[in-house]
């Protein structure tokens, strides 16, 4: 019960912070898919950088919703955009705070985020980063091009451990693998 009251506490503070997204085109693939940069607010205001690929739509056909996959980096790495249209599939990859891509909007005093803040729940580095994929996927189900029905994340090392948290804080998660 401690543990569900503890995140319950934590989502409620993430969401009363506007997401505020800020999207931008980044580039149109060769393949017809759309890519973008997005930047979300976190918990606490500090942002994160992902990209979000759409795959193209056939000519004429009305828009569609597709599924999406979230990418989670290993510990300090980086993501660029993923295209699995090909697959059908929508992808975003979302750089940690302060790590990757993100790094250059924050930059974090501790050496290890690892243990940052690990003295207490309520500062642990981690806390922030479930928090943080938990608003990413509740973003992209409002989006008109995701289906919110079909959300999955994937990761491995670090992001294995974003993977399996933001699966078990999210209802909207349909597909994890870690």
């Amino acid at each position: 019960a401690d543990l569900r009251a503890f995140w319950d506490r934590a989502l409620k503070k993430a969401r009363e912070v506007p997401i505020k997204a800020k999207v931008t085109a980044y580039r149109t693939n060769p393949n017809g898919a759309h890519v973008f940069q997005v930047i979300l607010n976190g918990i606490d205001g500090i942002q994160s950088v992902g990209y979000l690929t759409i795959p193209p739509q056939p000519d004429g056909a009305s828009p569609k919703r597709w599924p999406c996959l979230i990418r989670a980096p290993g510990y300090g790495g980086k993501l660029s955009p993923i295209d699995m249209s090909s697959q059908g599939l929508a992808t975003f990859a979302l750089n940690v705070r302060g790590q990757g891509f993100s790094k250059k909007l924050h930059e974090y005093k501790a050496v290890e985020l690892l243990a940052d803040g690990i003295e207490n729940p309520d500062t642990y580095y981690y806390r922030y980063v479930y928090t943080d994929f938990v608003r990413a996927v509740e973003y992209l189900a409002t989006r008109p091009d995701i289906d919110p029905d079909h959300i999955g994340i994937a990761g491995a090392s670090q992001g294995a451990s974003i993977a399996l948290a933001t699966a078990a804080l999210s209802p909207r998660i349909k597909f994890c693998a870690a």
